[in-house]
């Protein structure tokens, strides 16, 4: 099932999480889109609860690039 979601975030306008594959989407605000491969639902999930989505990216996602 896909999970398309947007983001309060000077860097990440949103994305999209398929929970089959563990796959998430990360459309910037810059126009650039990226997926990140074998991403857990939680992390995912504190993501979209952050209260700052760029810096849990460079903390927690950049590292599943």
């Amino acid at each position: 099932m896909l999970d398309t979601f947007t983001l309060r975030s000077t860097a990440i306008s949103g994305g999209t999480y398929d929970d089959e594959t563990e796959t998430l989407t990360l459309d910037f605000v810059s126009g650039g889109s990226y997926d990140f491969e074998g991403v857990p639902k939680a992390v995912v999930e504190g993501l979209k609860a952050a209260p700052s989505a760029g810096k849990y990216y460079h903390q927690v996602i950049k590292g599943y690039a």
